[in-house]
């Protein structure tokens, strides 16, 4: 899988909409193909969906301080609810959900959107920075193999977790 960042040809999607922002984009198989943002074929939101799913593939909207203002919960199962950098995008009024604008998960659940929970690490904090932060996400699968963790994640049997704050 990759991080897909919205910045449209020549970068000019980012400065006009940054909150299309970041997506984490996983294959069921490998190798899998990448979807490079700076190219034509795949600059906007809607041609990543596109994509991902004519290569039965899955996004989750990878918050990083920019929470989705849209979502396609064909090829977005999940949302991340909190990612390592401290952000939670639980609520409306959350002081964690500083950018105008962006959905909070509350919000996408509250226009009918049925998608799962998850939360991330991002990079760089991967290991023993994650367990001590606690930014996890937890799938429940019928085995530890590559197909079923993937369905799991297709299916929403899935929670975020910040860990314990004792």
């Amino acid at each position: 899988g990759f991080e897909w960042t919205a910045t449209g040809q020549r970068g000019q999607a980012w400065k006009r909409d940054k909150h299309i922002g970041h997506r984490n984009v996983y294959f069921p198989d490998v190798p899998a193909p990448l979807f490079p943002s700076y190219s034509k074929n795949y600059c906007s939101l809607e041609k990543l969906w596109d994509a991902v799913s004519e290569a039965s593939g899955l996004a989750i909207p990878h918050s990083h301080g920019l929470p989705p203002v849209k979502i396609n919960p064909n090829v977005e199962p999940v949302v991340e609810i909190a990612s390592w950098d401290g952000y939670v995008h639980e609520y409306l009024g959350n002081p964690t959900v500083f950018e105008q604008g962006a959905m909070t998960v509350q919000e996408i659940l509250a226009e009918g959107h049925k998608v799962g929970i998850v939360a991330g690490t991002d990079h760089g904090s991967e290991g023993y920075t994650a367990l001590k932060r606690g930014e996890l996400m937890a799938v429940f699968a019928k085995r530890l193999t590559r197909k079923d963790i993937f369905e799991a994640v297709k299916k929403r049997h899935t929670y975020g977790t910040t860990g314990s704050r004792a």
